[in-house]
């Protein structure tokens, strides 16, 4: 049994990955702070798959890296790692303190750098690499949470950045871009506008298993409100 990593996995979209995953014959594991959810994730997988959910601040970079290195020696391997983990600011940059902007970046692109580095060096003959990121790091319009905007396009960088070193190993990176998310996003001067999903969960599980089951690599699916999709050059 090949071995899947979601994070950001207890509910909504790593949630609905996580069952598909599970549903595709693949033991998946969940890592997210969230225990409460994670653990009815896990409970709800278990009754037709296999699942485990490790409680865990994927910014936490040595406590998430130990436990990918210890499901990759425990459980031979991994072969699909999702970054999903996605938070949105509740101060913005500049305004907001060190500790607050610093900690965005830590979670939208420093974790997703981190399970690629811990990750790859356990997909032995293949493996798949899916970044889940935001349209707010797509294009130069300006935007209210610029940390936010600026670590999500650094993931969509990196996978095109990567992509001929991990295609040298057999392994696939892909991103795709959504308001995969809902929530309330602060504005300058004080008022805040919702972050609206143009894709359902279970469709944007239908897209990651297309990219999991194919050969493409570094691609960024772009897609939008008006839910049309394309892919960047």
């Amino acid at each position: 049994m090949e071995n899947a990593i979601i994070t950001g996995a207890s509910e909504g979209v790593g949630r609905e990955i996580a069952l598909r995953l599970a549903e595709e014959g693949y033991r998946v594991f969940l890592l997210d702070k969230k225990v409460e959810a994670g653990s009815e994730t896990e409970e709800k997988i278990n009754l037709f798959g296999e699942a485990r959910f490790y409680q865990v601040d994927v910014t936490d970079y040595e406590i998430y890296s130990t436990i990918l290195e210890n499901i990759a020696e425990y459980y031979g391997g991994i072969s699909i790692l999702i970054n999903n983990a996605e938070s949105v600011p509740s101060e913005l940059y500049p305004e907001s303190e060190f500790a607050k902007w610093s900690k965005v970046i830590d979670l939208h692109i420093k974790s997703v750098m981190a399970g690629i580095q811990t990750c790859i060096r356990s997909m032995i003959d293949s493996g798949s690499i899916i970044n889940i990121s935001s349209l707010a790091g797509v294009g130069t319009n300006a935007h209210d949470a610029p940390e936010y905007a600026a670590s999500n396009a650094a993931v969509i960088r990196l996978t095109s950045a990567m992509s001929e070193y991990l295609a040298a190993r057999d392994i696939t990176i892909n991103t795709i871009c959504t308001n995969g998310y809902t929530g309330e996003l602060p504005k300058r001067g004080g008022q805040e506008h919702s972050l609206s999903s143009s894709l359902s969960p279970e469709e944007m599980a239908d897209v990651i298993m297309g990219y999991i089951n194919g050969e493409e690599t570094g691609k960024v699916l772009v897609w939008g409100e008006d839910e049309v999709a394309y892919e960047l050059s």
